[in-house]
């Protein structure tokens, strides 16, 4: 008997996963279109999936979501070469559904969802991007290889977020469908735009064109929005206000993602508590210091922090918990990640040197002395970053709230309350320039 295995539809880089394909996006593959699923169905036990440790990011989420102790990586597959389908790194990956689930046959122009049973899905487990459905009751291909079917680019979206397939049905019959609609999607012109798009229905003959379901006027005579959350695989709680909205499959306003961000900076408080901030991934499970006694004769505990006694690493840790159980529980206000970065930046000191954070003052550029205060060389730098939620429609910057600076509007990533969020953090290097306040106001 064959392993129970995922199916593989594709691949995308770990950024991509968070950042231009994250949860509730849509990724249009090269023979089918999924969404992104939210984290309910997130692999979170695998060991590919790891910690990135950065406390004032992480206070700074909890301020949209109060639970969230963890920012974690998605999990990534680290081998290399072909991935044999029936191994652990097959199964390796985030999870997604397909997506629209309306479909056109290229042949007999048949549109109909997935529900219908009409498409099988054609796995291909060593060439993911060869998945396919197929219409294997074609007419127009009878004895030959059933067609691949393609998503119906047409789907339906509003400001808060929602995705929903477009209502063809309805749609087609004007609110009144027949009693057995057969639909067909025809292209009457060689455009391929919503005006040369008909749809029309075998059984009652009715038929109409996708150009009646774009624009302001026409949105007045689309259905109200059902509040479907297809990466939840469920519906809103709250009746939405918003009528549905036409968009096509790739719009560049289907999905935006909403992102917090920081530089990691050193901590307060010495040498030892950035140690413990940095490796806080291991020493979060330090429950005593008999525990830490057994870390340092396993070699868990790292080179640096060799140099501590037992006590002073169990004192640190100690306090580390204090301030995030008192700090990150009564977060009632937006965190400034910005100012603390920019007292770092300004103010250089050698001693918070580190792995990851490595400043080096230069003078400025002759020319522009009566200008720049101070250029800063930044040879190293850590970035992390955390998706806390995504927008549709409009951006996050065009919804925020200037109280607090978060969009109104911003689509949930699970259906519970969150306790992590997906994050990734990148290393590099950078220039901080520091005009003169004096000449800029002048």
């Amino acid at each position: 008997m064959k392993k129970s295995h995922p199916t593989r539809v594709g691949k995308i880089r770990p950024s991509q996963a968070l950042f231009t394909y994250g949860i509730g996006a849509l990724v249009d593959l090269p023979r089918i279109s999924v969404i992104v699923s939210g984290l309910d169905d997130w692999p979170t036990a695998q060991p590919e999936v790891r910690p990135i440790i950065e406390d004032r990011l992480l206070q700074a989420v909890r301020y949209t979501h109060p639970d969230v102790t963890r920012l974690l990586a998605p999990p990534i597959d680290q081998s290399e070469g072909p991935v044999d389908p029936y191994e652990q790194a097959a199964k390796i990956g985030v999870p997604v559904a397909a997506f629209p689930r309306w479909m056109v046959c290229p042949e007999c122009r048949l549109l109909a969802p997935l529900s219908s049973g009409l498409f099988e899905l054609k796995p291909d487990l060593y060439y993911p991007e060869r998945t396919a459905y197929r219409h294997t009751g074609c007419s127009k291909t009878r004895g030959s290889k059933a067609p691949e079917v393609v998503p119906a680019r047409f789907m339906v979206a509003c400001e808060k977020g929602h995705l929903d397939d477009f209502p063809w049905i309805d749609f087609i019959h004007s609110g009144a469908p027949c009693s057995a609609p057969i639909l067909r999607l025809s292209e009457l012109g060689p455009s391929g735009e919503a005006r040369d798009i008909e749809v029309r229905c075998e059984n009652c003959k009715a038929r109409r064109r996708l150009a009646e379901a774009f624009g302001t006027n026409n949105r007045d005579k689309m259905p109200q929005c059902r509040g479907r959350w297809p990466h939840l695989r469920e519906f809103d709680s709250d009746e939405c206000e918003h009528k549905m909205r036409a968009i096509i499959l790739g719009a560049s306003n289907a999905w935006f993602p909403v992102v917090q961000s920081t530089i990691a900076i050193p901590v307060e408080g010495g040498k030892l508590s950035q140690l413990v901030v940095d490796n806080w991934a291991q020493l979060h499970a330090v429950t005593s210091q008999e525990v830490l006694q057994a870390f340092r004769a396993i070699g868990q505990l790292g080179g640096e922090l060799n140099q501590y006694s037992n006590q002073e690493i169990w004192e640190a840790i100690e306090k580390k918990r204090r301030q995030d159980s008192g700090e990150l529980g009564s977060n009632t206000e937006v965190l400034d990640l910005r100012s603390p970065e920019w007292e770092v930046l300004a103010s250089f000191n050698p001693a918070l040197n580190s792995q990851d954070f490595r400043l080096r003052p230069v003078s400025p550029p002759a020319d522009f002395r009566n200008h720049i205060q101070q250029v800063v060389l930044a040879e190293r730098l850590r970035e992390v970053r955390a998706m806390i939620g995504f927008t549709r429609i409009d951006a996050a910057g065009e919804l925020t709230d200037p109280d607090w600076g978060m969009p109104a509007q911003m689509a949930p990533l699970a259906r519970q309350p969150l306790t992590w969020v997906p994050a990734n953090e990148v290393r590099g290097e950078g220039i901080f320039i520091q005009f003169k306040e004096n000449r800029i106001s002048e």
